[in-house]
């Protein structure tokens, strides 16, 4: 079975800190295609440096393993059932949604890291710690580029 592993800008959010470069009202995307074709879509809305909102958006073509007699469509459908009632439900600052068709899913996440708990984050394994003040959005771009992402800034 093909393991997916969300990317985005969030895991990078272990980069928070001072850093000393000013983005008054910034919004950058990036984008990153993985070696199975999963598409990965972010924007990053940030105010000096600080990113105050993460929007992801993932196309993954679940077809190949349906097709390889990997998984059923059911089964599927059961891992995005248990992350939007299970993983992603109730948590303040964060909004996760799916559409799934014959052969793609589309995951949305919205982070709204002036609400989100950095705790939960890091108990669920998008940050390696609780202790950070805010995502740098300079720090994050840099290694969100050195993972492969193309970004708009």
């Amino acid at each position: 079975m093909r393991k997916h592993v969300i990317i985005g800008g969030i895991l990078f959010g272990l980069l928070s800190g001072c850093s000393a470069t000013s983005n008054l009202d910034t919004t950058v995307n990036c984008s990153y295609t993985d070696e199975i074709g999963d598409t990965y879509q972010e924007t990053f809305v940030s105010v000096d440096n600080k990113v105050q909102t993460n929007d992801i958006v993932i196309l993954r073509d679940y077809a190949p393993d349906v097709a390889s007699g990997q998984l059923t469509k059911e089964e599927i459908q059961e891992e995005y059932n248990y992350r939007d009632a299970v993983v992603y439900d109730g948590i303040d600052g964060l909004d996760y949604s799916y559409t799934m068709d014959d052969a793609f899913v589309v995951e949305t996440i919205h982070f709204d890291y002036n609400t989100v708990s950095f705790t939960y984050l890091a108990d669920i394994g998008y940050l390696d710690s609780e202790d950070y003040e805010y995502i740098a959005l300079d720090l994050t771009l840099k290694n969100l580029k050195e993972s492969g992402y193309t970004c708009d800034d």
